[in-house]
């Protein structure tokens, strides 16, 4: 899945059905989520902003390239994590070879928090999902602190 979910009333964007759909729609609302969007489209038609956060989970291949992409480009705040990641996509001048899956995909998430200077590596539990790892990043520019976001 691919998505973003603003902080001022942008949009975000996933690849579920109608059901999840009316489920995230619902679940907005019942928590007076005023400042989010949820709705299905292609990546390509999402627009992002300074204040978006654009999340990715399980956006296989070029999905979680595309979305940081999109994100850095708008300056935005980011998290995704990974799914299938053809390794030459971030290291391609790097030969990944004769690794099990698990280091082959935790090098490949390290190369993905490096060339977008991520802010935070960190996992969930692994019986939720081989594919565990979540990677952070923050939007280009000083940050306010949290005396300035009143």
């Amino acid at each position: 899945d691919t998505g973003a979910a603003d902080t001022g009333a942008d949009t975000g964007a996933t690849d579920t059905g109608v059901a999840d759909t009316e489920a995230a729609q619902s679940r907005i609302v019942r928590c007076e989520l005023l400042n989010v969007t949820h709705l299905v489209a292609q990546l390509a038609d999402v627009s992002l902003s300074a204040t978006s956060v654009a999340i990715g989970v399980h956006a296989c291949n070029a999905a979680s390239l595309e979305l940081l992409n999109a994100a850095r480009a708008a300056g935005s705040a980011w998290a995704v994590m990974p799914c299938c990641i053809p390794e030459k996509l971030y290291m391609p001048n790097t030969a990944v070879t004769h690794l099990p899956d698990d280091l082959r995909y935790a090098a490949t998430v390290g190369a993905i928090a490096q060339r977008f200077e991520a802010s935070k590596v960190t996992c969930v539990d692994r019986r939720i999902t081989n594919r565990h790892l979540l990677v952070f990043g923050e939007p280009d520019g000083p940050q306010p602190s949290c005396g300035e976001c009143a």
